[in-house]
């Protein structure tokens, strides 16, 4: 990290561009080990930052890619970071609609891969690719043989099942249906 919360991936030359500094990766990581190592204050700073700068209100990360697995992950560290706090419902909920925006995209990747049937190795396997820096393969080639990973599908049912929870809890702590009933959906 640089100036205490902006994020920072790698160093010059390579990938210290800054248009590297919002992937997935670089939060859950960053915030995942303040939040082991106890630095719930910086944890804190990490989540904001990364929730207020580089999490679009459509619920896109702003990077060229999206790092499927990563970006599932980032609800789950928000569900982390909820708990590890102590319950930090006031921080949660201004992040609110930019989560749920998030968590609304990644289900409707998984919705979209229902329509290969039950028997398809791809059926229920959100569609992305798991490494927006490395993948060799041009915009066409994503488009005609989209990707489909296992950590996608683990990724996206712990971040449902844990931001869910919390969304509910919250939801019913503070007589917020709407929040309640998405995390109830998640």
């Amino acid at each position: 990290r640089q100036n205490t919360w902006e994020p920072r991936y790698g160093v010059c030359p390579g990938f210290g561009s800054p248009n590297f500094y919002g992937t997935s990766i670089v939060f859950t990581t960053t915030a995942t080990a303040a939040l082991e190592f106890g630095a719930m204050e910086f944890a804190r700073g990490v989540v904001e930052y990364q929730f207020e700068h580089y999490l679009r209100d459509d619920g896109m990360v702003w990077f060229r890619a999206v790092e499927l697995p990563t970006t599932a992950r980032m609800l789950t560290v928000l569900a982390a970071f909820h708990g590890y706090s102590s319950g930090d419902d006031a921080l949660l909920l201004r992040f609110f609609p930019k989560a749920k925006a998030l968590a609304d995209w990644l289900v409707s990747r998984r919705a979209s891969s229902l329509h290969y049937g039950s028997e398809d190795p791809r059926y229920g396997i959100p569609e992305g690719d798991d490494d927006a820096l490395h993948s060799g393969r041009s915009e066409a080639q994503m488009r005609l043989d989209p990707q489909h990973w296992y950590a996608s599908a683990a990724e996206l049912y712990r971040a449902c099942t844990e931001i869910g929870r919390v969304w509910s809890d919250i939801g019913k702590a503070k007589a917020l249906p709407d929040v309640a009933a998405h995390g109830g959906a998640l």
